[in-house]
């Protein structure tokens, strides 16, 4: 028997592990990145809010996986979509760039 937990792709992993372990492989001299979210919308985040973890997680490079129309996808609204885009691209003005991706 297995010991180790299989998470389905449609559940996010906890953010605070992902940090986590961006940070470790960071320490290790490796260049880690992470994105904000998860399949679904409203999208998981650290701090509670996109435009937070956008702006104070400098490993945080967007909001990534927003599955819109397959099987993991929470069927976002239109509106909720461009809301999640507009934190995004509001956050360039600080000096930061960021990607929004779908599956």
């Amino acid at each position: 028997m297995r010991s180790d937990r299989h998470v389905p792709f449609d559940i996010p992993h906890p953010q605070e592990s992902l940090i986590a372990k961006v940070s470790a492989l960071t320490r290790d001299g490796l260049t880690a990145y992470h994105w904000a979210g998860g399949y679904r919308v409203p999208v998981c985040t650290l701090t509670g809010d996109v435009q937070k973890d956008l702006l104070v997680l400098s490993s945080c490079i967007g909001v990534g996986e927003v599955a819109v129309g397959d099987h993991r996808s929470s069927l976002p609204r239109a509106d909720e979509l461009a809301r999640i885009a507009m934190y995004a691209v509001g956050c360039m003005y600080v000096g930061r760039m960021y990607v929004i991706h779908h599956p």
